[in-house]
């Protein structure tokens, strides 16, 4: 099981909004954007950046990103996590600049740029390692080896635009994919554990990936399948992932994937309900992921905003299959005076992502 083959849809020719790209740059934290011929999506893609303080370059081909530091034949170890900071930050993290992007360390290993747009024409054969790339046209990876894919759809229809999230990376490795699998299998031969879809464990991995993400919450774990994605992405950047579960028993099944997985070292699973916990969690996390019962989820997330990192990401899962339950938290987590950005995506059971 692994999930890189480009979603089916429509023709990839409309265009991306501008709000839409903003988002996306918010959101994979990127300071520094380099397009490869964006076409149609040229003029969007310019006013989303100015929007989100970016730096701008377009490039008419891959081959021009083979400038020094630009691209990395061996990938780079991860740096500090886009947001994080340290669990007891001192008075320069406390008095940092809070314009879009001050947060972020500069990158590690020399790259120039955090986020590669591919334009509607351009064929994904060669793309930077451990990169996040925007691609405007998902068929444009069909064929391409060694992608993490995570499908974006904008509407149905032929004329539609089918844009990805993918990155130049190995993904989980064969123990981890077991365990995912088995998480399933016991799903449907023991009880309901609602794993999360293949796609949306894939765009987790590339988010965390992408922020260098070092403290995650996976709250609502289940049966573990969040946190073997998230664990898997961490591990690359000497993070760690604290999943809750208030059901023992799923939480025990989750310890058991994760040990078979080789994670237990990168993924804690507590017992308990997630505002009761809150109090006892130390320090500061950058990613944030929500799957607990939609009745929690406005009181869980005021309790955990204050353990939210600057320009932390929090997503909220399951918009699309239950929308009336989950209406009070996606619209509370756009109406916080801290969100600086909101996005949907319809993948899975649908997500609500927001930058805070």
């Amino acid at each position: 099981m692994r999930p890189i083959a480009p979603p089916p849809g429509g023709d990839g020719s409309g265009t991306l909004p501008a709000d839409w790209l903003a988002s996306w740059i918010a959101v994979t934290g990127a300071r520094r954007v380099v397009a490869v011929q964006p076409g149609a999506d040229g003029s969007a893609l310019t006013v989303a950046a100015r929007r989100r303080q970016a730096n701008l370059r377009v490039v008419d081909g891959l081959d021009d990103l083979d400038t020094p530091g630009d691209r990395v034949g061996a990938e780079a170890p991860d740096g500090p996590a886009a947001g994080a900071v340290d669990p007891a930050p001192g008075p320069a993290a406390a008095s940092a600049p809070s314009s879009p992007g001050a947060h972020l360390p500069p990158r590690r290993g020399g790259r120039r740029f955090d986020l590669l747009f591919l334009g509607a024409g351009v064929r994904a054969s060669d793309l930077p390692r451990g990169v996040a790339t925007l691609v405007a046209d998902a068929g444009t990876l069909a064929g391409a080896p060694g992608l993490m894919v995570a499908p974006l759809p904008l509407g149905h229809g032929a004329g539609a635009a089918r844009p990805a999230l993918a990155m130049a990376d190995a993904g989980p490795d064969a123990a981890v994919l077991a365990a995912l699998d088995a998480v399933r299998a016991a799903s449907e031969r023991e009880r309901p554990l609602a794993p999360i879809a293949p796609a949306v464990g894939v765009l987790l991995y590339v988010l965390a990936r992408t922020r260098r993400a070092r403290r995650v919450l996976d709250l609502g774990t289940s049966g573990g399948a969040a946190a073997l994605w998230l664990g898997s992405a961490v591990a690359r950047s000497g993070g760690h992932v604290t999943a809750i579960e208030r059901d023992a028993q799923r939480a025990l099944m989750a310890r058991k994937g994760l040990r078979r997985a080789g994670l237990a070292d990168r993924v804690s699973v507590e017992i308990g309900e997630v505002a009761r916990l809150a109090p006892r969690l130390a320090g500061s996390y950058d990613l944030v992921f929500m799957d607990e019962d939609p009745e929690d989820r406005a009181d869980d997330l005021t309790a955990l905003l204050p353990r939210c990192a600057a320009g932390a990401v929090v997503i909220s899962h399951g918009a699309g299959a239950d929308p009336g339950r989950l209406a009070g938290v996606n619209a509370l987590l756009r109406s916080l005076p801290r969100v600086t950005a909101t996005l949907g995506v319809a993948v899975g059971d649908g997500l609500t992502l927001a930058v805070v």
